[in-house]
C-alpha cells in the first residue's frame, strides 16, 4: 500500500494525459521552491565569503587570545610568569609582545594623532601582514633608528609615501608622567622615522596605527621591561583557544584579563552572526508565504479527484494511504524544488568563484564577492524547505481524515 500511495502522489505530480490548471500551480510551487532554496544558498555562501574575509582583515591585527591588564594601561610580567604560560602553548604556537600608545605624527605643515603599536618581526609573520601590503616590506631589515610601517590612509593623510627622500616624518610622544604646566611644542622629544611601507587592511586600522619594531616603542614610551598585551596567534583549534585561555587565566589571575577574538571585538562578531540569521528569517518568511501555492494546488486536487478518491475507496484502500498520497505530493514537490535550488545555488557560486559576476566598488581588498561554502549550510536549506513544504502538504491532505470522519458518524446516527 505504501508504494502503491507513492505511485498515486507521482501520478498527480507527473503523469497526467493532460496539463491542467492543478498541475501548473503545483509546478509553480516548486519553482516557488526551488528560487527560495537557491537564493539561501546563494545569499549564505556569499555571506559567510565576506565574512570569512572580514575576519581574516581583523585576524591582522586580532591574536587568538590577547593578555592585557585588569587596570591601567601597561604592566609587567615576571620572567616565571611568562615561562608558564609559554609551557601550555602547543609548539606550533606564537609568543607575541606588544606595547602601544597615543603619539602625534608631524610630516611638512600635516599632524595626525595615530597609536604606535611595537611589535616584532614574529607578529608581522603570524599576523601575515606582507598579505595587506600597499608598498613596501613587512619587516624591519632596516638600519635606520626608527622604520616604520603606517596605515594606508595615515599616509594619505599626510601626503606620505616611501618614495619621501627630502624631509622625514616626526613623532611626539608626550610621556604621562610628565607635568605639562611650562611645556612647549617647540621642547617636546621627536623621533625622526623612516617609512618601510603603507598597508591597507580595514579603515579601522589604516587610520590609526603605525607600526614600529617592539625595542623601539619601549625606547620611546621609556617603558623598559613593560608592555600592553601578550598576544597568542596560532592556535590551530578552538578547544586549543579554550584550554590555553583558561590554564593562563589561572596562571595571571584576576589581575590581568584573557580574552579571546570573539572578546576583543564582540560588537563586530555580535553583527556578522545577526546580520545571518536575519537573512534567514526573511526568505523563510517568503518561503512560507510561496508554501501557500502547494497548499491551493494540492486542496484543488483533492476536489478535482474525489470521484478517483471515492473508487480507490471501493477498492479496499484505506483513508490514511489516500491521506499519504496527497502528503507525499507534497513531498515530491518540496523535494525536487528544493533539491534542484540548492544545486542551482551552488553552481552559481562557483560561477562567482571562478567568475566574478558582482564585483565589489574599487579600493576594496576584494574584486569581487567571495564565495565560502558550510555543508551546515546546505543542511539547514534542505530541512527549513521540507519542513515548510512538510507542513503546507499536510494541511490540505488532512481534509481527507475529516472525511473519513464525518461519514464514520453519519453511519452510525443511520
Amino acid at each position: 500500500m505504501r508504494k502503491i500511495s507513492s505511485k498515486i502522489a507521482w501520478a498527480y505530480f507527473w503523469k497526467q494525459k493532460e496539463v491542467q490548471a492543478v498541475q501548473i500551480i503545483s509546478w509553480i510551487s516548486l519553482v516557488a521552491m526551488l528560487v527560495t532554496s537557491a537564493a539561501m544558498i546563494s545569499l549564505f555562501s556569499i555571506y559567510n565569503g565576506i565574512e570569512s574575509t572580514i575576519k581574516n582583515m581583523y585576524n591582522a591585527f586580532y591574536s587568538d587570545l590577547e593578555i592585557t591588564a585588569a587596570s591601567g594601561k601597561f604592566f609587567t610580567l615576571k620572567e616565571e610568569q611568562k615561562s608558564k604560560i609559554k609551557e601550555v602553548l602547543p609548539e606550533h604556537s606564537f609568543y607575541l609582545e606588544s606595547i602601544e600608545d597615543l603619539v602625534l605624527l608631524h610630516y611638512d605643515d600635516q599632524q595626525k594623532p595615530v597609536k604606535l603599536k611595537g611589535v616584532d618581526a614574529a607578529w608581522l609573520q603570524s599576523h601575515k601582514l606582507q598579505d595587506y601590503m600597499f608598498s613596501g616590506e613587512a619587516d624591519w631589515n632596516n638600519s635606520y633608528p626608527f622604520p616604520v610601517l603606517m596605515g594606508l590612509s595615515i599616509a594619505n593623510d599626510l601626503r606620505l609615501d616611501i618614495f619621501t627622500f627630502l624631509t622625514e616624518p616626526y613623532l611626539f610622544y608626550l610621556d604621562p608622567s610628565t607635568s605639562i604646566s611650562g611645556l612647549s611644542a617647540l621642547n617636546l622629544p621627536e623621533y625622526a622615522l623612516q617609512m618601510n611601507g603603507t598597508f591597507h587592511i580595514q579603515e579601522e586600522f589604516d587610520q590609526t596605527y603605525v607600526l614600529t619594531p617592539l625595542e623601539k616603542a619601549k625606547e620611546i614610551f621609556q617603558l623598559e621591561g613593560q608592555l600592553s598585551a601578550i598576544e597568542i596567534n596560532k592556535l590551530q583549534s578552538k578547544r586549543q583557544i579554550k584550554k590555553a585561555k583558561t590554564s593562563i587565566q589561572e596562571i595571571l589571575g584576576e589581575d590581568f584579563i584573557v580574552r579571546d577574538r570573539l572578546e576583543q571585538n564582540p560588537t563586530l562578531y555580535w553583527i556578522m552572526q545577526s546580520e545571518k540569521w536575519a537573512i534567514y528569517a526573511i526568505l523563510i518568511m517568503v518561503m512560507a508565504i510561496a508554501s501557500f501555492n502547494m497548499i491551493a494546488s494540492i486542496s484543488m486536487l483533492i476536489l478535482e479527484k474525489k470521484h478517483e478518491v471515492f473508487i480507490l475507496r471501493s477498492m479496499g484502500m484505506q483513508d490514511k494511504q489516500v491521506f499519504l498520497s496527497f502528503f507525499k505530493l507534497g513531498l515530491w514537490i518540496t523535494g525536487i524544488g528544493a533539491g534542484l535550488g540548492i544545486i542551482l545555488g551552488f553552481l552559481l557560486c562557483l560561477g562567482q568563484m571562478h567568475f566574478g559576476w558582482i564585483a565589489f566598488p574599487d579600493g576594496f581588498i576584494e574584486e569581487a564577492f567571495p564565495v565560502k561554502f558550510k555543508i551546515w549550510d546546505f543542511v539547514i536549506v534542505f530541512f527549513s524547505c521540507f519542513i515548510i513544504g512538510a507542513f503546507a502538504a499536510i494541511v490540505p491532505s488532512l481534509t481527507i481524515l475529516k472525511e473519513e470522519k464525518a461519514m464514520s458518524q453519519i453511519e452510525k446516527r443511520d
